[in-house]
């Protein structure tokens, strides 16, 4: 589903976190499910980091240049 609406799945969400703690993401996601992951990366004060990331990802067209509407970074 996240997919068809141009989002990232769980896989490479996960992925940008672990990369965020300094973590090897294939090593990081044998820790535990994908949310007791995030609960870590949230307890460890990344949150605010991952949601930007998230508008940036996931709005890129809104902020490419030349885009109707775009909105300014």
């Amino acid at each position: 589903m996240p997919a068809n609406l141009g989002l990232p799945n769980w896989d490479a969400l996960i992925a940008h976190i672990a990369k965020e703690l300094g973590y090897d993401p294939k090593i990081f996601s044998t820790y535990g499910t994908h949310l007791a992951l995030a609960e870590f990366y949230k307890k460890k004060g990344g949150l605010r980091a991952l949601c930007s990331w998230m508008v940036r990802e996931w709005h890129k067209k809104r902020f490419q240049k030349g885009f109707v509407g775009a909105v300014n970074p």
